[in-house]
């Protein structure tokens, strides 16, 4: 394992990927005194799927871990299962390098921050709708939400028609929207890269009261290798509110 040693960077919240690899990537939240990430990726057919890693931050240094986790749902309950490790080095606030053990696989790329510049001078009030977003009363899914001044872009994790974790991607105009959801299908972490092709698959609408808690309903209808649906309602709070801008 990597050593932890010196001070550390406080990375940058938001989206990351790897400009090689276009199509894949992770959302970085900060919640209090834990660092986050929400892993969205393929299996090697392809179909997308998603894991979540979690632990204490700030690190002794600027070398982060944490268990890498996978999450079968039952119509009620979302059950983990320890997958890996995930491993952030951090270099700046803006980028890192991502290693993983994943089922006996391991890798390493170098991540960026899609959006670095994370300021309410520049995006206004809709930046403090950015953050890691879930139904109180249902957990085990949720949202990863980035707003910025003009436009917003969701990330729903989510589970097929037998439970599997899915994720689907959509963007629109920032507020209160109604955003057309895509599927998409890519490369696995350790395969060879290829582009990514998508399909429209469902929406999420979306009222914010504030930037703690709103309303969204989510209806997908997934397709090619992945069946079934995912249709969900409800009232949703912003785990991770840290970029107000009063």
């Amino acid at each position: 394992d990597l050593e932890a040693s010196g001070n550390s960077v406080v990375p940058t919240q938001g989206l990351w990927f790897n400009p090689a690899r276009d199509g894949a990537g992770f959302n970085l939240n900060l919640s209090g005194d834990q660092l986050i990430i929400e892993w969205y990726t393929y299996l090697e057919d392809g179909t997308p799927t998603w894991y979540l890693a979690q632990g204490p931050f700030p690190p002794a240094g600027n070398v982060w871990s944490a268990d890498l986790n996978f999450f079968n749902w039952d119509g009620q309950n979302a059950a983990p299962t320890r997958v890996g490790k995930a491993v952030l080095t951090f270099l700046s606030p803006t980028d890192l390098i991502f290693s993983f053990d994943l089922n006996g696989a391991s890798g390493s790329e170098p991540y960026t921050v899609i959006v670095p510049d994370l300021s309410c001078a520049t995006h206004g009030s809709a930046l403090a709708q950015t953050g890691l977003w879930f139904i109180p009363a249902t957990p085990g899914f949720g949202y990863s939400i980035l707003s910025l001044a003009g436009q917003q872009v969701h990330i729903n994790y989510l589970y097929d028609g037998s439970g599997f974790p899915r994720w689907v991607l959509g963007q629109g105009p920032d507020g209160d929207a109604e955003l057309t959801m895509a599927q998409f299908t890519g490369f696995c972490p350790g395969c060879a890269f290829n582009p990514v092709t998508s399909a429209a698959v469902g929406s999420n609408a979306v009222l914010y009261n504030d930037r703690e808690s709103g309303e969204i309903a989510s209806l997908v209808e997934f397709t090619g290798a992945v069946s079934g649906s995912w249709d969900e309602a409800g009232t949703i709070a912003n785990l991770t509110p840290t970029l107000g801008c009063e």
